[in-house]
C-alpha cells in the first residue's frame, strides 16, 4: 500500500510506502497540515487476524507514528475515519468475532496519538457494516451503513447508540429493486443526511436517500439505466446541490444534481478496463477531482463541469409574449404590403 502526494497538475510530489500487511488505506489531511492514514493490517497471534491501524505522517509524507488498534481476538475491516474536534480520530468498519457468523459494525475512538479511548459495536448482533461517519455539532456521531437496507445510526460522544433507522422497501415511492446496500453518507448543510449506494434485483441501480435532521425521508431517487449502476461517494457542492461518484456499466460515473436530487449533468469516463469512481472533491474554482480504481490500479482525474445555462422563470413567458408580438407585427406588415 502506498500514499501519493500530487500537485494541482497531477504530478507526483512524494510517495510513502507502507508495510505489505497494510491494506485498504484511507487518508485525510489533519488540522495541523499533516496527514493521517487508517486501514486494515494483519496481526499474528495463535492465528492471523486483521485489525485496524492508524498512522500519522508529516507534511512531507514521513511517518511520525503507527499504531495497531488491537482490542480482541477479532477480524476487523476499516471502511472510513475522520479527525474529531478534540484532535483525536474516529474509525468505523465491521468486525467478526470467532463465534459469530455475520460481521457487525464497529466504531473506535482514539486520542490524537492513536491510543484507543473506546471500542463499540453498534449492529446489535445483526449482520451490519459501517461505511462512513460524521461528527455532529454536539460532538456526537452520525454513522452511515448497511443493515437490512440503508442504515443511519446516531450515537452520543461516547459511541453509545441513541437511535438507528433502516431505509428500504417501506419508502414512498418504494424502490423497484429488492436489496439495498449503502456505501457512503454525509451530513448536509440543513442538518439532514444523504445516504448513497445501490439497489439490486434484476439489475443494480444507484440509489440516494435524503432525510431531514429528524431522520424523516425528504426524497429518494434512483439513477442509471444500464445493468450495473452504483454510487460510492457523495459530496455536497458549493451551490447546495450534490455530486455523486461511482460506476455505470463498468465505467467511472459522475452525476451532478440540484438540492432536490434532479440531475443537472452526468458523465462517464472509460479511462481503462472496469473503471469506477471511488471518491470526489470540489476545488476552489468549481472543478472536481475524481479518484478511482480499475483493473490497472489507481487513477486520478481533474474534471471541468459543463456550462449550465439557467434563466429566471420570468424570461419564458416574456419570450412567449415577444414571439406573439413579433408574429402579429410581421402579419400586419405583410397585409399592408398586399394592400399597397
Amino acid at each position: 500500500m502506498s500514499l501519493l502526494k500530487i500537485n494541482n497538475l497531477g504530478d507526483l510530489i512524494w510517495k510513502q510506502t507502507f508495510p505489505i500487511e497494510h491494506s485498504g488505506g484511507y487518508v485525510i489531511q489533519t488540522k495541523d497540515g499533516k496527514y493521517a492514514v487508517s486501514g486494515t493490517t494483519s496481526v499474528n497471534r495463535t492465528t492471523v487476524h486483521s485489525q485496524a491501524f492508524l498512522t500519522k505522517l508529516d507534511s512531507q509524507g514521513n511517518i511520525l507514528w503507527n499504531k495497531t488498534l488491537e482490542h480482541e481476538n477479532t477480524d476487523d475491516r476499516v471502511n472510513s475515519f475522520i479527525e474529531t474536534d478534540d484532535g483525536g480520530y474516529v474509525i468505523v468498519g465491521q468486525t467478526e468475532y470467532p463465534e459469530q457468523i455475520n460481521p457487525e459494525a464497529f466504531i473506535i475512538k482514539t486520542d490524537s496519538d492513536g491510543n484507543i479511548h473506546w471500542f463499540r459495536t453498534c449492529g446489535q448482533g445483526a449482520s451490519s457494516h459501517a461505511w462512513s461517519i460524521a461528527e455532529t455539532k454536539d460532538n456526537s456521531y452520525s454513522i452511515f451503513g448497511t443493515r437490512d437496507g440503508f442504515w443511519l445510526i446516531k450515537t452520543d460522544m461516547n459511541g453509545v447508540v441513541q437511535w438507528n433507522k433502516t431505509y428500504n422497501q417501506n419508502l414512498e415511492p418504494p424502490p423497484t429493486q429488492t436489496v439495498a446496500y449503502a456505501r457512503s453518507g454525509i451530513l448536509t448543510s440543513d442538518g439532514g443526511h444523504v445516504i448513497v449506494g445501490s439497489l439490486s434485483g434484476i439489475k443494480e441501480i444507484a440509489w440516494v436517500v435524503k432525510t431531514d435532521s429528524l431522520r424523516n425521508v425528504q426524497w429518494n431517487k434512483t439513477y442509471g439505466t444500464s445493468n450495473k449502476n452504483v454510487f460510492n461517494h457523495v459530496l455536497q457542492t458549493s451551490d447546495g446541490g450534490y455530486v455523486f461518484s461511482g460506476l455505470s456499466n463498468y465505467k467511472a460515473w459522475i452525476v451532478k444534481t440540484d438540492s432536490k436530487g434532479s440531475i443537472q449533468w452526468n458523465a462517464t469516463y472509460d479511462y481503462t478496463l472496469e473503471s469506477t469512481g471511488k471518491s470526489i472533491v470540489e476545488t476552489e474554482n468549481g472543478e472536481y477531482v475524481l479518484v478511482g480504481t480499475s483493473s490497472d490500479g489507481i487513477w486520478l482525474a481533474k474534471i471541468t463541469p459543463p456550462v449550465i445555462l439557467e434563466f429566471p422563470l420570468w424570461i419564458f413567458p416574456s419570450l412567449l409574449i415577444i414571439s406573439i408580438l413579433a408574429v402579429f407585427i410581421l402579419r400586419n406588415i405583410l397585409i399592408q404590403k398586399r394592400i399597397e
